[in-house]
């Protein structure tokens, strides 16, 4: 069988070989940058046929000289070795896979954002998707966090197709029942709230802590709701049965329950990242470009500055991670906040008279979605791929988007500066110039080496 196995250990990994593919060679005598650019059409078609003069790079925002721009095209001409180097990193395991011509995919599946019953539903998708590929493609799946942390490689796509019949959702619970309270709270809410917004408290109190003060008595205090000295509009306190108060014990739960919700999906995210940590590393030691397939039930993060959950940071360090593997990464969004929000076990979507104003989880609904979206969306954009949100339907049409750009692209070769030469990250942006109807795909940071004897 051919495959290539890497047996990670996050902390000991260290070993990685150029990226560059093997067609590409620079004869100028000048250390260049190897820059992968997608340029595709309105319809993901990869562009052919564009010279050096269609390209402009700047490297931390100054303009930099564009050398050399070639179109490298699957199935590749010429097959090339994913590892060029031996590897004698202690954790590392090689097994060599012959010289191949397709691309090198892994199917990353993030386990802690699905359920157990939603999970099996987007595999079968994502089966579908290993069906269509070349046989030249060699492909891996990567469940994480709880993966065995291996990339396994192989020509074998069904090989593939059994290892994913064995992952599992492992998403506990609904954002609505984290902090380990029993009061619903939508994402939108536990952001603001954990940020001390007033307002949003006290429109949660009022939907979740008021009840009418008719005829029940409060099983917290033994008062009749009926003689309860009640407020203007006729609502009491569900515990204690008295007033309205932002001070009660009700509201105060809500506030822990908020403040205990982004601890858990910090958390969450942080196991996440050490994942897909995990993953780029491991990818550092495959030589050439390499297509990361994301596939997530999202990523809430919060959308105010100083915002809970705050995961800026490892937004950022995804993508630092994905431009030194030399990796692409799409990302797959299955998002099932609008059919859960107005599914007949979905979130909680009445409107309690004692509320000044409707606010519940279908007027949430909207602004859930972009907080599940939002960070994913810029681990797409830093990763030089694309960020595809799936509400309705399989996503097929996504995932065979994905086949189509692709298919080819551009290295260009970039002139770097002396002061680009330091061995750090530096960030990149590239253009056309005179292609209608482009767009222009590339990861936003580059790893420079250092200059040979500095």
């Amino acid at each position: 069988m051919a495959f290539v196995t890497l047996c990670i250990v996050a902390s000991g990994l260290r070993f990685s070989t150029t990226a560059t593919p093997q067609q590409v060679t620079f004869r100028s005598g000048v250390d260049l940058v190897a820059v992968d650019t997608q340029v595709i059409d309105r319809d993901g078609a990869p562009i052919s046929n564009l010279g050096v003069d269609k390209f402009e790079v700047w490297i931390n925002g100054q303009p930099r000289k564009v050398v050399s721009a070639d179109l490298i095209q699957y199935p590749l001409q010429t097959p090339r070795n994913l590892i060029d180097a031996p590897v004698d990193t202690p954790g590392v395991e090689r097994t060599d896979l012959p010289p191949v011509n397709g691309r090198v995919i892994v199917l990353a599946i993030d386990e802690m954002s699905f359920s157990f019953q939603a999970l099996p539903d987007v595999l079968q998708t994502v089966k579908r998707f290993l069906g269509t590929l070349a046989p030249e493609d060699i492909v891996a799946a990567f469940p994480y966090p709880f993966g065995s942390g291996r990339i396994d490689l192989t020509h074998y796509h069904n090989q593939i197709s059994v290892q994913l019949s064995r992952v599992q959702g492992m998403k506990t619970s609904d954002v609505g029942g984290m902090g380990g309270g029993d009061l619903f709270l939508s994402p939108s809410e536990i952001v603001d709230i954990a940020s001390n917004d007033s307002s949003a408290l006290q429109s949660a109190y009022q939907r979740e802590c008021l009840v009418s003060n008719v005829g029940a008595v409060s099983a917290a205090t033994g008062i009749s709701r009926n003689d309860a000295q009640s407020s203007g509009n006729g609502c009491v306190d569900r515990d204690s049965g008295l007033p309205p108060n932002m001070g009660s014990q009700c509201a105060l739960r809500l506030k822990a329950q908020a403040n205990g919700a982004v601890g858990e999906l910090e958390s969450a995210a942080s196991e996440s990242f050490n994942g897909m940590r995990t993953l780029l590393q491991g990818l550092k030691a495959i030589s050439g470009p390499k297509v990361v397939v994301l596939v997530s039930a999202g990523l809430t993060t919060a959308d105010r500055a100083g915002g809970r959950p705050d995961i800026s940071g490892i937004m950022s360090a995804t993508g630092e991670l994905a431009a030194a593997a030399n990796a692409m990464v799409y990302v797959m969004h299955f998002d099932g906040n609008f059919l859960n929000t107005f599914s007949a076990n979905g979130a909680r979507n009445t409107y309690n008279p004692c509320q000044t104003g409707l606010v519940n989880a279908s007027t949430t609904q909207p602004r859930d979605e972009q907080l599940s979206a939002v960070g994913l969306e810029r681990i797409a954009g830093q990763a030089g791929g694309e960020y595809f949100r799936i509400t309705a339907g399989n996503g097929d049409s996504f995932f065979n988007r994905v086949l189509k750009e692709t298919s080819a692209y551009y290295v260009l070769g970039v002139q770097p500066e002396q002061i680009d030469r330091d061995g750090r990250t530096h960030f990149i942006r590239v253009k056309t110039t005179d292609v209608k109807n482009a767009t222009v795909r590339f990861r936003s940071q580059v790893t420079i080496p250092k200059t040979d004897g500095k």
